[in-house]
């Protein structure tokens, strides 16, 4: 901040101090968005794996009122064992059932951010049924 001797003018900062402040909020602020954009990420997945977990106790319920487990989510809906919300991920794609031959457990499969099956990111979540 300069100050002028003998001048009757108020002190002030100078235009280059004001525009230093503003580049290094800037800065600032770009990065704590990446910082936030990467916490986002994280906190939707594990709702998607909170969601997963739900559905294998739906599983778990559908096989134990009809005898054999649901091929899609959407049977578990229409039996009125989950609700609507629960039947799609975060990213709005539809969950997928694998089931393994001969044995009692289940991979319930999320697209991902992408919403794209069978690529990086998708999230799976295996289970006993």
């Amino acid at each position: 901040m300069e100050k002028h001797e003998g001048s009757p003018r108020l002190e002030a900062f100078t235009l280059l101090e004001m525009l230093i402040v503003l580049t290094i909020i800037g800065i600032l602020m770009a990065v704590g968005m990446v910082s936030y954009g990467k916490m986002q990420e994280m906190t939707n997945k594990k709702n998607v794996e909170i969601e997963m977990k739900n559905i294998n106790v739906a599983i778990v319920t559908y096989k134990s009122d009809f005898g054999s487990p649901p091929q899609t989510v959407e049977e578990l809906y229409r039996a009125n064992i989950i609700q609507k919300e629960l039947m799609t991920d975060i990213w709005g794609t539809d969950y997928l059932l694998e089931y393994q031959p001969g044995s009692y457990s289940v991979k319930i499969i999320s697209a991902g951010p992408d919403k794209k099956m069978k690529t990086q990111d998708d999230i799976i979540s295996e289970g006993n049924i």
